[in-house]
């Protein structure tokens, strides 16, 4: 789940408040981990947070599911028998586990949002250069957390303004962590008003479909006016999507190697298959790629216009979690048609720009193993409206509050273990 960095954990250098017993920043003394595709040195230190390490990840973030042949699949702890889900993969296990409240992800095409799903957490898609910029067209930095409260600590440092993205610097900042009620915002003040897509949301799995109605009626019951729309080209911005995803990636490993004509000997079986889709998409079609963006990009700020403060809200993915399967560890997974499906309601966040967030909100029996597999329900907001987008999160981490969250059978209370059991009692985690 996490390759411990060369010391114990990478502690910041204390300073001179560090020395006179100060706190360094609202993540003092925090562990977390980060995923293995984004430099260590940060903000989140400089804010205090203890990097355990680098978490692990589907190779190349070329897949939904997180398994990884070559440094082996991390666990999904509610359910042994299904995947974590990815790209961060190991993230997510590492939150569902109980070791880390916060880590850091990088997020193309859900590889936030999926494994937060998948494990329980929550996860922050945010705005295009709204945190740290990644080098393509579709990927952003953002936090997954075990509670609504860390998600909006970790995101608020990342969005702090960065001098060398002038693109960052013409967002609003975010409001800063506050000692009072966190849902006094601004933006709580606004009209809640959660929008639904009929046609997008039937290709939820009938039991994912059904815990999340149940999920929409509560936010309908707290004041929640609930409006339909229409995003057109799905099923088009989709395959666009999938097809730039690809391309990209088999760009970054090619250029990685000091071969480029040799690069496919980094990457196992099942990347190869996926990564050589991605050298045959020509010029002509990037060009169709871009104007569907644009298209789709308008739209959406003409929904937003429409209904000041809306949220579209889906499932966070189609599928009841994504059973593991023999054979898969040693050779990899290669199933394009359930990868997009996988990614049915995320991709739209990717190609606008647009945040989005993900809330734990049940669970379903699984088809193996044994524990119940949890669903997440996702907002997507207007550009820039991450507050807004926590907001909801908040309203969303109350709804299980009578049935609770389910906490799986390896999670570990770390702070516990080590106040009652220090070294012995980690023997037996």
């Amino acid at each position: 789940v996490i390759l411990i960095l060369g010391r114990v954990a990478r502690r910041p250098p204390a300073g001179p408040r560090g020395r006179r017993g100060e706190p360094l920043g609202p993540l003092d003394g925090v562990p977390i981990g980060v995923k293995d595709d984004i430099d260590v040195q940060g903000y989140l230190e400089a804010a205090g947070a203890i990097v355990l390490g680098k978490n692990a990840m589907h190779e190349l973030g070329g897949d939904t599911n997180g398994c990884n042949p070559r440094w082996g699949t991390p666990t999904n702890w509610h359910n042994k028998s299904y995947y974590p889900g990815g790209s961060s993969s190991g993230a997510g296990s590492a939150l569902g586990a109980g070791i880390v409240p916060i880590a850091i992800g990088t997020d193309a095409g859900g590889s936030i949002r999926i494994p937060s799903s998948f494990n329980s957490v929550y996860g922050l898609k945010p705005s295009h250069h709204r945190a740290c910029t990644m080098n393509s067209s579709v990927c952003v930095v953002g936090p997954l957390a075990a509670t609504v409260a860390d998600l909006t600590i970790a995101y608020r440092v990342m969005s702090r303004p960065n001098p060398d993205d002038p693109v960052q610097g013409l967002y609003t900042p975010s409001v800063p962590p506050s000692l009072s009620s966190p849902s006094s915002s601004s933006s709580s003040q606004k009209k809640k008003i959660i929008a639904i897509d009929e046609a997008w949301w039937s290709r939820a799995d009938p039991s994912v479909a059904s815990v999340c109605r149940r999920a929409v009626d509560h936010f309908a019951s707290q004041g929640y006016t609930t409006v339909p729309i229409r995003i057109p080209y799905l099923r088009e911005i989709q395959l666009m999507h999938s097809a730039a995803c690809v391309t990209e990636m088999q760009d970054l490993a090619r250029h990685r190697h000091p071969d480029p004509e040799q690069w496919q000997s980094l990457i196992n079986h099942a990347n190869k298959i996926t990564m050589s889709v991605g050298t045959q998409t020509p010029a002509g079609d990037y060009m169709k790629y871009a104007q569907l963006r644009d298209l789709l990009m308008k739209h959406m700020a003409f929904l937003f216009e429409e209904n000041p403060g809306m949220l579209v809200v889906t499932p966070t993915t189609p599928m009841p979690g994504w059973p593991r399967h023999p054979g898969d560890d040693a050779y990899g997974v290669s199933d394009a048609n359930k990868t997009i499906a996988n990614m049915s309601y995320v991709y739209i966040a990717n190609v606008s720009g647009c945040p989005a967030v993900t809330a734990p909100v049940g669970y379903i029996d699984p088809v193996q193993g044994e524990g119940k597999i949890p669903v997440g329900l996702m907002a997507m907001a207007e550009w820039g409206c991450e507050e807004q987008l926590l907001d909801w999160a908040r309203d969303a981490e109350t709804y299980l509050l009578k049935e609770g969250r389910q906490r799986p059978e390896g999670w570990v209370d770390v702070i516990e273990v080590t106040k009652n059991g220090g070294l012995e009692a980690k023997k037996n985690i």
